[in-house]
């Protein structure tokens, strides 16, 4: 089928699950445990309605956002994935929009900065390592490359990684993870990636090492988006890695909240997890996250038609938040409030008369 017949996300997903192999299709879809906390980041998104506005001008709507003082076209980014060679090597080139590069992509960090359209705007995701010098590496690269902000997964501890994807284990997929940005060290031993020991003072070490904004992805408590705040980092990814590291933790939409609550007036807050359509970014921005970011629908698109996939899937999104921020009556995104969204519960308390 051609990219034009596909109308919703869902389309692709239907496209990949029917044709990838039954190991990597677990490896993309599936998470940690019962798959609770992969099927809450979807479902979470459910239980809020839309509250539109009527008679509001409308006839023109920017869907610009600005963050760290770089424009966007929209308010939607690409999320860090890893192995983004098996879908494409043009991995930065797809769209015009925000891609958060991987550490462990198949393609150099250099190399992704050299293919990306001229005026992209790139961040670079990465991971803390007990050998700073790594880290400190890594760090120099992006800077030199152009890269404008670091990205740091701090939900990933080393001794516990990947330890509770059941499925992956019953399929046996042990498809090593790429290390071709980590080639050059040559002492990168077992163990080196163990963040265990890891602490808040390895934040305060990264903030101080470079001059690009450090964000922190996988916060999903206000607790932590606090202390993220208190030590120097720009921003907060509220992420639980796609539901792939510890099951049953909050799904990132019913954390967000509190988290925006907790530190949206000092640093940026943005979301990744369940983002399947435009409407559930709209939702997203309603409750205060900056921008929002998706992972697998991307990997949908591109294993459908490679990056013209890839662009399809990314107009669908924009296409959709257009509309429902028109039916919402916002002409902007700065326009769209928590005032647009209630839980669905909240309308089974709402006093009633039977003469309203």
């Amino acid at each position: 089928m051609e990219s034009s017949e596909f109308l919703t996300l869902n389309d692709y997903k239907r496209y990949a699950t029917e044709r990838l192999e039954q190991p990597f299709l677990d490896f993309l879809q599936r998470g940690s445990g019962a798959d609770v906390t992969v099927n809450a980041n979807e479902n979470a998104f459910t239980k809020y309605r839309i509250r539109p506005r009527c008679l509001r001008n409308v006839m023109n709507r920017d869907l610009t956002v600005t963050v760290f003082d770089q424009t966007f076209q929209m308010p939607v980014g690409l999320s860090p994935t890893a192995r983004q060679k098996r879908w494409t090597e043009e991995a930065a080139a797809h769209s015009q929009v925000l891609m958060i590069a991987s550490g462990a992509s198949s393609v150099l960090l250099e190399d992704i900065a050299a293919a990306a359209p001229e005026g992209s705007i790139l961040w670079q995701q990465m991971f803390f390592y007990q050998d700073r010098s790594i880290t400190e590496d890594l760090v120099r690269r992006a800077e030199k490359a152009g890269y404008r902000a670091i990205v740091v997964s701090v939900d990933a501890p080393g001794v516990a990684e990947g330890k509770l994807r059941y499925e992956n284990k019953r399929n046996k997929y042990n498809e090593p993870i790429p290390m071709i940005n980590y080639a050059r060290y040559q002492h990168l031993g077992e163990g080196t990636d163990d963040a265990s020991d890891l602490s808040w003072s390895d934040v305060d070490w990264i903030v101080q090492l470079t001059h690009l904004p450090v964000i922190l992805k996988g916060i999903v408590t206000a607790e932590d988006a606090i202390l993220a705040a208190n030590h120097g980092a720009k921003g907060v990814l509220v992420s639980n890695h796609g539901g792939r590291q510890l099951d049953s933790v909050p799904a990132t939409l019913e954390a967000l909240p509190e988290i925006v609550a907790a530190v949206g007036d000092r640093i940026e807050v943005f979301l990744d997890g369940g983002v399947r359509s435009g409407t559930d970014v709209f939702k997203a921005i309603a409750l205060g996250a900056k921008m929002v970011f998706v992972g697998r629908p991307i990997c949908w698109g591109l294993f459908h038609s490679g990056e013209e996939g890839a662009k399809s899937v990314i107009e669908l999104l924009r296409n959709e938040l257009d509309v429902v921020m028109a039916f919402a009556g916002c002409s902007s995104l700065r326009e769209i409030t928590k005032s647009h969204v209630r839980l669905i519960s909240q309308y089974y308390h709402l006093p009633t008369s039977l003469d309203d």
